[in-house]
């Protein structure tokens, strides 16, 4: 959409499924929404808080990453130069899932890598890090 629509009171954008229009009014009861089940999620976690967590920076034998993290999850995190880093950013995007209204438990949102790129059953993910933090945007699908 473009801001002239905005400024113009109307506004369309469409997604994978729906084309939507929404028409801004101060009576709710005139405004037009199409809705789509989508929601977008955020998180931001410091890693050096996070690493904290990690008993002894072994990722298998702390009881904070059993708790909230899959075998596979652990692995690939294993595998990447700077696995707290990677750990975190799991992490992180599991939260932003989580704030979509996701109500799973955190061992039941897992995070796979597909071509190093992140990726959880209706969702797309992106993680970022910088300056000790870790970012994490999501879009449900």
């Amino acid at each position: 959409f473009k801001i002239k629509n905005i400024l113009s009171n109307e506004v369309n954008f469409e997604t994978k499924k729906t084309k939507h229009t929404i028409n801004k009014s101060n009576d709710s009861k005139n405004q037009n929404i199409n809705k789509n089940n989508f929601a977008v999620g955020i998180d931001i976690q410091n890693i050096g808080e996070f690493i904290k967590l990690v008993e002894g920076n072994n990722l298998k034998k702390s009881d904070f990453i059993k708790d909230y993290f899959t075998d596979k999850e652990i692995a690939y995190s294993e595998s990447r130069p700077d696995m707290m880093e990677t750990i975190c950013g799991i992490y992180s995007a599991k939260e932003s899932i989580r704030k979509t209204g996701n109500k799973n438990d955190f061992k039941k949102i897992e995070i796979i890598h597909i071509n190093g790129r992140p990726t959880c059953k209706n969702y797309h993910i992106s993680i970022s890090h910088s300056a000790g933090v870790c970012v994490a945007v999501c879009i449900q699908t």
